[in-house]
């Protein structure tokens, strides 16, 4: 991978968070706030949404 795709996908990997709520872990997106029950939608939002690639 190169330099370029390391980097975005290391500032993906920081726009998430993750918390453990009922027993079920929740991301959010630390740009805008919204939830996702899986962290691969939570990627897909950031990409589509904040336009990170």
């Amino acid at each position: 991978m190169s330099g370029e795709g390391a980097f975005l996908r290391h500032i993906k990997e920081h726009l998430i968070v993750s918390v453990r709520r009922n027993g079920m872990d929740v991301y959010y997106c630390l740009v805008c706030g919204q939830e996702f029950i899986t962290k691969n939608s939570a990627i897909t939002h950031l990409i589509k949404r904040h336009g990170l690639e």
